[in-house]
């Protein structure tokens, strides 16, 4: 569900499949070559999302590793700016990964309860790879910023779509479970969906966590 933006891994940070990559080549992180080596998709009208899935980190990697972000002013600005939030997704991301993708509830159970040595455990263990997923969100926010100002300057709204609950699956909830309908193994008690309507004539089950 990581691709549809109604089963995001966060509610506040930005889908790095957006991040543009020949800004990246500006600041000299990326090459050319690199980014035309790897397979996006060759069809202009349609997203092929597993490939983007497949090749966007690996080359985001690329970019991290050679920014030298780390010591960064406007990086630790971003960080201190969004740590209310940041902090918790960097983390889930990181610690999702080593689980190879898996939803939290599929965790190791120290760590899906988020007991404190465990979250020490997991953020000292995967310090770069949170760093990594930090940086991911600073270019996005970069990016973004630049383009709505661009936008607004020439008198363009843009208007976006956000879902009313928050996925399962996502930092958020991970992070927030008293905030949630969930039983004493973090299962969903309650989820959301739709009655059947003209739309749906069997109704629709969401899945998203009731608060």
């Amino acid at each position: 569900y990581g691709d549809s933006p109604y089963q995001s891994f966060s509610t506040f940070a930005g889908n790095p499949y957006y991040i543009d990559l020949e800004e990246l080549i500006k600041k000299g992180w990326l090459t050319e070559e690199e980014c035309e080596a790897y397979d996006f998709g060759g069809n202009d009208r349609y997203v092929d999302y597993e490939k983007i899935y497949r090749s966007r980190f690996k080359i985001l990697k690329t970019a991290y590793q050679r920014s030298k972000i780390g010591d960064n002013k406007e990086f630790q600005k971003f960080k201190a700016g969004n740590a209310m939030w940041l902090e918790d997704y960097a983390l889930y991301m990181a610690v999702k990964n080593s689980f190879g993708g898996a939803s939290w509830i599929e965790w190791d159970e120290e760590i899906k309860l988020r007991r404190p040595e465990a979250v020490k455990a997991y953020k000292e263990k995967f310090a770069e790879e949170i760093e990594f997923y930090q940086f991911q969100q600073f270019l996005f926010a970069a990016q973004w910023f630049a383009l709505k100002a661009y936008a607004n300057k020439k008198k363009i709204s843009i208007i976006g779509d956000i879902p009313i609950y928050v996925a399962f699956d996502s930092a958020d909830t991970w992070a927030n479970p008293e905030l949630f309908q969930l039983d004493g193994t973090c299962t969903p008690v309650g989820v959301a969906g739709c009655p059947p309507d003209s739309f749906s004539a069997t109704g629709q089950l969401w899945g998203n966590p009731l608060y």
